[in-house]
């Protein structure tokens, strides 16, 4: 069984990459990743907290960092890496090498060799409401609840081997459930309760796929007559239906000012439509007039498209 733990700060993020000098550190893990606890702004704390609502803040905070970790693990795109506690990291090792130990079994924690870390994934909520209707209808003997969630998050990722951040994206997402009840039996608290899992793990999976994205591009592996085979499979917000623009490539864009290497020009070359979603992979058909669609091309879902 794996064990996936999270790295609470991007401060304690930066001490374990400082710490990947030695031979443990030597090899970089291009896809390892950390992820910070979800934090809510101080001004919606201070907001719930005198609404008399804290607890329903904390409710919404931890169901979605579960969430959260569910879903990155699900990409198949990240090794999360260890520690909700540096401290206790440290404390293990130290305990390894306190001579109780074999030094030479490859198991025991070898102090300040600690792997490195490539990504540090920072997520702040910053929008969170809870709002319930009630409407009685006594000849009728029931309650009508509606209730509506909405939540907000702003979420960054950060090379930890350059301190830069790659990419800072926000999202609002809103639901809502109308439940009828006998006036007699008007709790709803396992509807509120699949409402937040529902809204959170929405929430939380738009944050996976973005960050898949940014550090794995969704591309082209094989590719047969008018059929692509793609690196991405379930949980990666790759889904039967879906149609993506392919890029072919093209000149490496640096900013004239700073000389900051900001990417790789993409070239259109085609669309390609998913037919199949397995575990780790997908395929898709090319659709419409293929321009150069190969090994490598990278797929981007196109902006969803806005009524008049």
């Amino acid at each position: 069984m794996k064990t996936l733990t999270i790295i609470h700060s991007l401060s304690a993020v930066i001490i374990l990459a400082g710490l990947a000098g030695s031979p443990a550190g030597a090899q970089q893990n291009t896809n390892t990743l950390a992820v910070g606890a979800i934090q809510p702004l101080p001004v919606l704390t201070e907001k719930f907290v005198a609404a008399g609502k804290a607890m329903s803040l904390r409710q919404v905070v931890g169901v979605m960092n579960e969430q959260l970790m569910d879903r990155l693990n699900a990409t198949r795109k990240f090794k999360i890496m260890a520690g909700t506690d540096l401290k206790e990291i440290i404390k293990a090792q130290e305990l390894a090498n306190s001579g109780n130990y074999t030094l030479q079994d490859p198991n025991t924690a070898k102090q300040f060799q600690l792997a490195g870390i490539k990504w540090s994934l920072q997520t702040t909520l910053d929008d969170f409401e809870d709002q319930t209707e009630r409407l009685a209808d006594k000849p009728a003997r029931t309650l009508t609840t509606k209730r509506t969630v909405r939540l907000g998050v702003t979420c960054k990722l950060f090379d930890t081997t350059t301190g830069g951040m790659l990419e800072s994206a926000s999202q609002v997402l809103n639901t809502n459930s109308i439940v009828e009840t006998l006036l007699e039996a008007s709790n709803n608290a396992e509807a509120t309760d699949e409402l937040l899992r529902r809204v959170t793990r929405d929430m939380a999976e738009w944050v996976a796929v973005r960050v898949a994205n940014v550090a794995f591009p969704v591309k082209v592996l094989a590719k047969t007559d008018k059929m692509v085979t793609l690196n991405r499979g379930e949980g990666s917000g790759v889904a039967v239906g879906q149609l993506w623009n392919a890029n072919a490539p093209g000149k490496e864009l640096k900013d004239p000012d700073t000389g900051e290497v900001l990417g790789r020009e993409e070239i259109p070359v085609g669309k390609i439509r998913i037919t199949e979603v397995q575990p780790k992979f997908s395929k898709g058909e090319i659709i419409g007039e293929d321009l150069g669609v190969d090994i490598g091309a990278i797929l981007r879902l196109p902006p969803p498209s806005k009524a008049p």
